[in-house]
């Protein structure tokens, strides 16, 4: 029970870590956008438009407060919840999505993040500006004036619209160049352009249209689980360039993220520097611990006795790296 209170300790401590030190990096250098994509490469520059004017009578008075100055910005962000689903007229849709990428007052920075994932949620439902909404987002994420959450949630929206866009092969493209600009940028988004890549998922479309759901349908022999978009071949030389790095607070957020995809990916390749890792006492504790974890994962059956074996020297390690060997043996 202690061990297991330790974990989601360990969990939650990365996260809010990770956040924190994605935060405190200094500042970037914002890489600039071109004018409209080319078919295929990085979502193009977006052009912010000015506020939306709210005298137009189109726009329903419940949308002015929301989208106006007066209000408190976390009763506008509920207002925008509770929007009637797929009701807004296109003058409206114009107008949520100017609100989305207007920058914030330093007295709204703390909430905007909020409201801007707010808005985005209800524009997911609008496939007409797919293309342009995506623009909107990649800007977000690239501006260095916002918030580490708001770019951080522009980056999980552009997620959802590839996940949406699956009849559109040139807009998917874009997004996906879009995340390889971003995991190979010098710059606090670099983890999520990295992660982002990684769990990429595509259904194969020999799958069939099972009407089962969840393990019933991953039970069933006609089941195809999806796999995932981006290949592996695509992370060694990424992973090989940040494993070689020392750890820094700079960098952290980006290691986790690369032991995270050897973990999930089961990438063997990567035995050595883990093991490196692990064992090394200067090197981060959630490094080793991710490390130890991932080992558990990757490292072939017959050697898991010599893994057991192994005194990391660090009690919060030592735990890691036998929750992984115990989770591997036979039952």
């Amino acid at each position: 029970m202690q061990l297991r209170r330790s974990l989601v300790i360990l969990v939650a401590v990365t996260a809010i870590g990770a956040t924190a030190l994605m935060l405190s990096r200094k500042k970037e250098t914002s890489p600039v956008a071109s004018a409209p994509a080319s078919p295929g490469g990085v979502l193009g520059s977006f052009e912010i438009p000015p506020p939306p004017k709210l005298t137009d009578p189109l726009i329903r008075p419940e949308l002015k407060e929301a989208l106006g100055t007066v209000a408190p910005l976390s009763y506008r962000t509920d207002i925008i919840r509770a929007l009637p689903v797929r009701s807004l007229r296109p003058v409206e849709i114009d107008a949520m999505l100017a609100a989305m990428v207007q920058l914030p007052t330093k007295e709204q920075t703390l909430l905007h993040s909020a409201f801007m994932h707010q808005i985005a949620c209800v524009l997911h439902l609008y496939p007409d500006i797919r293309e342009r909404f995506a623009r909107a987002l990649a800007a977000l994420a690239r501006d260095t004036q916002r918030d580490g959450n708001t770019r951080d949630y522009a980056i999980q929206h552009l997620r959802t619209i590839w996940a949406d866009a699956a009849r559109d092969s040139t807009l998917r493209a874009s997004i996906v160049a879009t995340f390889h600009e971003f995991a190979e940028s010098n710059s606090m988004i670099a983890p999520s352009g990295l992660l982002s890549l990684h769990i990429l998922r595509i259904t194969p479309q020999s799958a069939p249209n099972s009407p089962a759901k969840g393990a019933a349908k991953a039970a069933s022999p006609l089941y195809i689980a999806p796999v995932y978009q981006i290949p592996d071949s695509y992370f060694l030389p990424i992973l090989e360039r940040t494993f070689a790095e020392k750890t820094s607070t700079s960098n952290l957020p980006t290691k986790m993220t690369a032991l995270r995809i050897v973990n999930e990916r089961g990438l063997k390749a990567f035995r050595q520097p883990l093991l490196t890792a692990m064992q090394d006492p200067g090197e981060h504790s959630m490094v080793r611990m991710a490390a130890a974890a991932a080992l558990g994962k990757i490292t072939d059956p017959a050697d898991m006795p010599a893994l057991a074996a192994m005194t990391p020297n660090d009690m919060r390690v030592a735990a890691a790296l036998r929750t992984a060997v115990n989770s591997r043996s036979p039952r």
